[in-house]
């Protein structure tokens, strides 16, 4: 998982399948998706020192809640089990990183209007305004 923060909260993040939680497979991920130079903060896993041009802040978890320590990891996470669970009805691991692209998505886009979609003219509705210089008043 990867967050950008500006303000409360995270701006935008990412998540993705991996094989496993290993060196050879975190590493690529925070290579490719974040910046030189940025601070990652985690938990104490041993996968994530060393990752290249990246700077390490643990946070040892230990008995103290999650939610505490690394709050936002945990609310996307929280987050994503509950949309799972309730437009699915859980997840098939053949998909999974289809249902993680969709929830990044919709998780990138919770504070913007919606998309809007260019749709041919046949498709679009037409405007109140337009609708009232079709009706005769007399």
């Amino acid at each position: 998982m990867r967050s950008r923060t500006a303000g409360p909260g995270p701006v935008a993040s990412v998540l993705a399948e991996l094989s496993d939680y290993s060196t050879d497979s975190l590493h690529p991920f925070i290579a490719h998706n974040l910046a030189p130079g940025t601070t990652a903060k985690t938990d104490e896993w041993s996968a994530y020192p060393g990752a290249p041009s990246v700077k390490h802040d643990p946070h040892v978890v230990g008995k103290m809640a999650a939610h505490i320590v690394l709050p936002w990891v945990h609310r996307i996470f929280s987050d994503l089990k509950v949309w799972a669970l309730g437009v699915y009805h859980g997840l098939r691991r053949k998909h999974l990183q289809s249902y993680l692209k969709e929830f990044v998505f919709r998780f990138n886009r919770r504070r913007n209007p919606p998309c809007r979609v260019s749709l041919p003219a046949r498709h679009r509705r037409r405007s109140r305004a337009h609708q009232l210089q079709d009706v005769d008043l007399t």
